[in-house]
């Protein structure tokens, strides 16, 4: 499995921090095989969009974007011939009618010829406003559970988001019904049973559409959702051998390269599964220029490229922490 992280780095106030959705998404994939994760935020910084190359080692990609403002135009076409090659496919996010369809209305058509009316067949899908149409979750279909919306993960934002409806009268052809909006005034409310999640409908479904973010839901709702939809499309389970069980445990941070760098310096590391592990970077003085959380998938070494484009010429400390251990590298930027 591969992890495209397409939801933006940062925060705000009633939005989830990058690094809180990227644990949530691990979390919800610990049972499968995860290789590698693809950070479009990183790629814009250097020049680079998705290749066919980036994307053929993987039986399955999952597309997070838990975020407004977060298209993924550049890399719509990618994607579709993956698709078409026999990769499977997840997407799920906030308003997705925004991010792969790239309409930022709050109703919006497609048509023959764009991404939403092409690969889901879907012709309308308009955004809701807070208030009658207030979303607290999703009735699950076709075997799949339902979704509640946690109003205390994200106070400030007290559950009312934007959140996108698919609008049809009539079945979309190749496509089901996985799971329906549910408004807090029910029945009042347009968009009350309106589709938000789809998968693709034959024997052997290759794509499955969720059009909620799955942070800001009740863990014990989405993750068992998302894992379903995982299981539908057949995703690759991690399998461990009792001989790399030891290998998993080992805490390990490289010597950085190119020491001296002059613009950005790779950080090499190897840490244990399922803990919570926190890379930093000081400058001498003790500020914290950085801070993100990782995590292991497999035995492999991961690695952390970092652009110090805005930092001056100095030493500087790398760190990671797990639990009561924690491991440092010194390097130098020269200009």
């Amino acid at each position: 499995v591969l992890i495209i992280d397409n939801t933006p780095d940062g925060s705000s106030v009633d939005r989830p921090d990058d690094n809180e959705v990227d644990t949530f998404y691990l979390e919800v994939l610990r049972p499968y095989n995860v290789s590698a994760i693809w950070d479009r935020s990183d790629s814009l910084r250097f020049e680079s969009t998705l290749s066919d190359a980036d994307l053929s080692p993987y039986e399955l990609v999952l597309i997070h974007s838990d975020g407004v403002n977060a298209s993924f135009s550049e890399n719509i076409s990618t994607i579709e011939k993956y698709h078409s090659n026999g990769g499977k496919v997840i997407f799920t996010g906030l308003r997705l009618s925004s991010v792969f369809g790239g309409k930022r209305e709050y109703s919006n058509n497609f048509l023959q010829g764009e991404f939403m009316k092409d690969f889901f067949g879907i012709d309308s899908i308009n955004v809701s406003f807070p208030g009658r149409n207030w979303f607290i979750g999703a009735t699950g279909l076709a075997g799949f559970p339902t979704i509640e919306y946690d109003f205390e993960r994200i106070p400030d934002r007290e559950g009312q988001i934007f959140m996108d409806a698919i609008i049809s009268e009539e079945p979309i052809p190749g496509s089901e019904i996985i799971a329906t909006y549910v408004a807090g005034d029910g029945d009042e409310s347009d968009f009350h049973g309106r589709a938000v999640a789809m998968r693709d409908d034959s024997d052997t479904p290759s794509w499955i559409m969720v059009d909620l973010p799955g942070y800001n839901m009740r863990q014990e709702t989405i993750v068992p959702f998302l894992r379903m939809a995982l299981e539908n499309l057949n995703a690759p389970l991690s399998i461990i051998k009792e001989s790399e069980i030891k290998q998993l445990d080992k805490f390990e941070l490289f010597p950085a390269f190119p020491n001296p760098f002059n613009s950005r310096v790779t950080l090499e590391y190897e840490i244990p599964e399922n803990k919570s592990t926190v890379l930093q970077i000081f400058d001498t003085s003790g500020r914290s220029i950085l801070s993100r959380n990782i995590r292991a998938f497999g035995k492999r070494n991961r690695s952390f490229v970092w652009d110090a484009d805005l930092q001056p010429s100095g030493v500087y400390l790398c760190r990671i922490d797990s639990g009561s251990d924690s491991r440092t590298v010194k390097f130098v930027l020269m200009r």
